[in-house]
């Protein structure tokens, strides 16, 4: 099955998941569970109601899933390597593939559209031109790509797909804000933690630039990676060191935009834990540190170390960790 980040896989059981990345495991897909028909519900479509399962995009919140999972549907659960048991649809139990630039194609084409409908389509081209990229090049995510959104209180997930693309959609945004044709919403109270001081947190979300708000409407607009890197998961081993402190410089953010975040670090000082081998690599599974660490930031990270196919990384926002650890610009 050809799917891509952020293309969401409605089951059999009723489950509508939100794809993870690029690379999977041989007859699965790793996503995580977002939405489930319930008559409680109160999303809907064709006949049926869903409720939000995934309240927010935090890891504290994403292992209530699993744990529902555990509990009803144990056979969505999987090991891969250096993450754990995590959430992974088993091909045969997939009975749609919703694709978010398909969606949002039909959407510009479509002669009657509700209000919602209508400010995705408008907030797309808005950005897509400013950007002076291809509306091809983005899409349509979230409740609206599954025709299950509320005009009361849904949002729009907009989703763009390449780097340079991404590169260019971010000064875009960062522009419209700057004029006031788009207001940039920040989210302190979701990401408000024990773990980083409110202002180191303050100074990360200054540098969020894909939230924000158009005529009253929340909408968030995620970096995917092209479609034609698609492939399977690549890490065949890895070795758990232990939690870590260290002070770093990223020395590379280019592949910083992207869920999860890949950051190239350097000047690697260890502050606390094995010191034996420097990570050179940050992965970022929180999607705050999504686009908002640039090269030459001095930072502080608290992580999980881990050896992969034999290179070190500092891991951030991984299950274990969930909560305790963070990323602080120096």
């Amino acid at each position: 099955m050809k799917v891509a980040d952020r293309d969401f896989l409605e089951t059999s059981e009723g489950y509508f998941f939100c794809v993870i990345g690029n690379k999977h495991p041989k007859d699965r897909v790793i996503a995580y569970l977002k939405y489930m028909k319930s008559r409680r519900g109160k999303w809907g479509g064709r006949g049926f109601r869903a409720e939000r399962v995934l309240k927010y995009y935090t890891m504290e919140f994403l292992k209530d899933t699993l744990e529902l999972l555990k509990r009803e549907a144990p056979h969505y659960l999987t090991a891969i390597p250096c993450v754990g048991v995590f959430s992974a649809v088993p091909v045969s139990r997939v009975i749609k593939h919703y694709v978010p630039e398909e969606k949002l194609r039909s959407l510009l084409s479509k002669d009657e559209k509700d209000p919602l409908e209508a400010k995705a389509a408008s907030l797309a081209s808005m950005i897509a031109e400013k950007a002076g990229v291809s509306v091809s090049k983005m899409g349509v995510t979230g409740s609206i790509l599954l025709n299950m959104h509320n005009t009361a209180f849904s949002d729009i997930d907009l989703t763009v797909y390449g780097k340079s693309e991404a590169s260019l959609v971010r000064e875009a945004l960062i522009e419209l804000y700057s004029q006031r044709l788009l207001r940039r919403k920040m989210d302190a109270g979701v990401w408000r933690t024990d773990s980083i001081p409110p202002f180191g947190l303050e100074k990360l979300l200054k540098r969020r630039w894909n939230r924000g708000e158009y005529m009253g409407t929340e909408f968030s607009v995620l970096a995917c990676r092209e479609r034609e890197e698609i492939g399977n998961l690549s890490v065949h081993s890895c070795v758990k060191l232990g939690k870590v402190v260290l002070r770093a410089v990223i020395e590379d953010d280019e592949e910083g935009v992207f869920y999860p975040a890949i950051y190239r670090i350097g000047r690697v000082e260890v502050l606390e834990g094995d010191a034996s081998m420097k990570p050179t690599e940050l992965i970022c599974l929180s999607s705050l540190y999504s686009g908002t660490l640039l090269s030459g930031d001095a930072v502080e990270i608290r992580g999980e170390l881990e050896v992969a196919d034999g290179e070190a990384r500092v891991v951030v926002g991984s299950l274990s960790l969930a909560g305790k650890d963070y990323i602080m610009l120096r």
